[in-house]
This record gives structure tokens, sequence and C-alpha cells, in this order.
């Protein structure tokens, strides 16, 4: 059963589209729980949608292996190393276990992974033939957002606190790391509702 999700265009599609809705209500939410020290809900909806996400890359492992089975083996295992890695650091903020400022070098450095595999196979399905080169481009973008974003904000510092109602303390590497992390997340929502729209509609 699982073979056959896996390898079905239209049911990996469908994963696709949800986990990029996922990702709107995500960035949506994040502003919000900025507003409100000490509130989880931006830690929640990622930790959601992280694990959305987890499906979608085995899924599209599943429709591009028969081409590049390798590559594609080595995307999913550095995909599915950092969600999981970043979704256990969110459950952990979330559950209290651990500050949001604490959590910010992993969990930044485990979204740069999923930057790496978002170019990698966003490359692999254009390869395959899965999506278009626009598509794949938007893929990446987002990716390398990720992944542009964890360089600046390690070189600027990792902020001391996760209250941005004064943000005076931190670096404007910072500060511009943070704006990229923010935008590739619209743009991860937008490839993958498109991915999952070619998808299902070539099925």
């Amino acid at each position: 059963m699982i073979a056959t999700v896996v390898t079905d265009r239209r049911s990996v599609g469908l994963l696709a589209m949800i986990s990029g809705v996922i990702a709107v209500f995500t960035l949506l939410g994040i502003p919000l729980s900025a507003a409100s020290p000490g509130s989880t809900v931006g830690e929640l909806l990622s930790l959601i949608w992280t694990v959305s996400i987890i499906p979608v890359a085995v899924g599209l492992h599943g429709l591009v292996r028969g081409r590049a089975n390798t590559p594609s083996l080595i995307a999913l295992g550095i995909g599915l190393a950092a969600m999981i890695v970043g979704a256990v650091m969110l459950l952990a903020v979330v559950a209290g276990r651990v500050s949001s400022a604490d959590s910010g070098p992993v969990g930044a450095t485990a979204f740069a992974l999923i930057g790496v595999w978002l170019v990698l196979v966003s490359r692999l399905c254009v390869s395959a033939g899965i999506v278009p080169a626009s598509t794949g481009w938007v893929g990446m973008a987002a990716g390398f957002g990720n992944i542009a974003a964890l360089v600046l904000v390690a070189i600027g510092g990792f902020p001391a606190t996760a209250d941005v109602s004064d943000m005076s303390t931190f670096s404007p590497l910072t500060i511009v790391g943070g704006i990229l992390s923010l935008l590739s997340i619209p743009i991860y929502a937008a490839w993958a509702i498109w991915t999952g729209r070619r998808l299902r509609a070539a099925a």
C-alpha cells in the first residue's frame, strides 16, 4: 500500500498541495506568534509543516528514483534527516523543553539542509520530466533562500532572544537572514502547490 502511494502521481501531488497550504498557514501564524512573547503558535505550525514535507520527500523519491536512484537517495537522506531533526527541535520548543532562542542554531541548520534537499529534488524532478523547468526554479529559489538564511544568520549571530519587538540588538545580517527565511515559506508553498497540480494533471 505504501509503495503504491509513493509511486502514484495523484497521491504525491495531493500530499504536495496539502504541504503547500500548510506552509501558507505557517507563514500567517509566525507573525502572530512573534507579536506574543512566550507563544509557540509559530513553532507548532512550523512543526506541522515540517512533518507534512516528509511524505512529499518520500513520494517524489518514488517518482524519480527510476531515472536517478543514487542522487535521489542522497537527496532523500539529507532531507529526511533534516526534517526529523527540525521536527524534534520544534516539538521540544512547543513542549517547553527548549526555548525558541536556544533552538535557533539547530533549527536553522535543519531548515538549511531541507533547503539543500529542495534544491536537489527540484533539479531531479525537472530532469525526470515530472515538472517543467519553471517549477524547478521556484523550488530551487526556496531552497537557496533557506541556505542563504543560515549563512547570513550564522555570520551575523543568532539572536539571544526570540522577542522581535526590539530588534536593535540584532545584526543587519541576522535581520536579512530572517527575512530570507520567511520569504522562502511562500516560495515553497508556490512550488509545492504548483508541483502538486502538475502531478495530478499528468496522472
